[in-house]
């Protein structure tokens, strides 16, 4: 599902977010962007982490992100501040009807900023 309604406000998961400094690109609306995060996917500091460890095709890959423009359940974000990209967050497996879903996260194996989330 696309949209969650929670008391009576909608919002569409296929957009672009801006939050607290930080922009959230769509997997749906990358260009260019999509190599950068094929490679950060890639990364064996990353892939090790992934259900699907082996290495992303850049084939597969863009197979993968034409998937998403008809996926109702799984969302993905590139984000980036004022430097750049900085990593990936996404919502998996949305369950609209138990009001749950999986949260997945990784940073830019490249990104010289450190200790994100931390005071």
């Amino acid at each position: 599902m696309s949209r969650i309604n929670k008391h009576s406000k909608v919002i569409s998961l296929r957009r672009n977010f801006e939050l607290g400094g930080f922009r959230l690109i769509n997997f749906i609306h990358l260009g260019v962007e999509s190599e950068q995060v094929r490679r950060w996917r890639n990364d064996e500091g990353i892939r090790k982490w992934m259900y699907s460890d082996h290495v992303i095709s850049k084939k597969e890959h863009l197979r993968f992100i034409e998937g998403l423009k008809k996926d109702r359940k799984n969302y993905f974000w590139r984000v980036e501040d004022q430097s750049g990209g900085i990593g990936v967050i996404s919502l998996n497996k949305i369950d609209v009807k138990n009001k749950n879903a999986y949260l997945g996260i990784y940073a830019n194996p490249n990104c010289p900023k450190k200790g994100a989330g931390e005071n």
